[in-house]
């Protein structure tokens, strides 16, 4: 089991190396594209009109944490590219008091699940929101997507022949339990909605 725990985290270091990597590079061309802009603007004035559809999508910090907020800059463009509207709203500490491959795997499990799960919608339905904070001593993350009409919950089993939610769950469920919490999902009126819950190592 310590071994195993090893290599998880050493996989979720270099996963989280790639994306911040993904991140520079974004934030290097997206200083690029805003010069290229404000060159057009000096050269002809009445470019204004169309800068709208020229604006780079600016890479923003959505959260001190390190490791969510390279899984939600990747997600979140992972989204626009599949029309999937996202709305995050996460606040956790860089410090907080949990393995980066557990958080690494969390976070990537839910987002996933909720976007396999989006993409069975009309793009006009599509929609993934995940909040996530601290609750005196607990991790508590909810995620919320659209979901087809035929969707279900199936813990354990994969999504990938069917649509709604199933791929990774089991992994889900394995990771809140080994951290003193719990796994609860609900799908209704077209939306599907699971929180989160792990207790951390220490007092946040």
């Amino acid at each position: 089991m310590a071994m195993i725990r090893r290599d998880a985290s050493a996989q979720a270091l270099e996963t989280l190396k790639d994306m911040e990597l993904e991140q520079l590079a974004a934030m290097v061309q997206t200083g690029q594209e805003i010069e290229a802009i404000r060159s057009r603007i000096r050269k002809h004035p009445s470019v204004i009109q169309d800068l709208e559809e020229d604006l780079p999508d600016l890479y923003v910090s959505r959260c001190d944490n390190p490791v969510a907020d390279a899984i939600l800059f990747r997600k979140s463009r992972e989204m626009k590219e599949q029309n999937i509207r996202s709305h995050f709203q996460v606040s956790l500490p860089a410090d907080l008091p949990l393995d980066s491959a557990i958080l690494l795997s969390l976070l990537t499990n839910l987002l996933d699940n909720a976007i396999l799960a989006a993409l069975q919608c009309p793009p006009e339905r599509r929609f993934v929101s995940l909040e996530a904070g601290l609750r005196r001593n607990c991790l508590v993350c909810i995620c919320e997507n659209s979901v087809s009409d035929n969707a279900a919950i199936t813990p354990g089993l994969s999504s990938k022949n069917r649509p709604g939610h199933g791929h990774g769950l089991q992994i889900l469920e394995d990771l809140c339990t080994q951290q003193g919490g719990q796994l609860q999902g609900v799908m209704e009126n077209g939306r599907c909605r699971f929180t989160a819950t792990l207790w951390l190592e220490e007092e946040a």
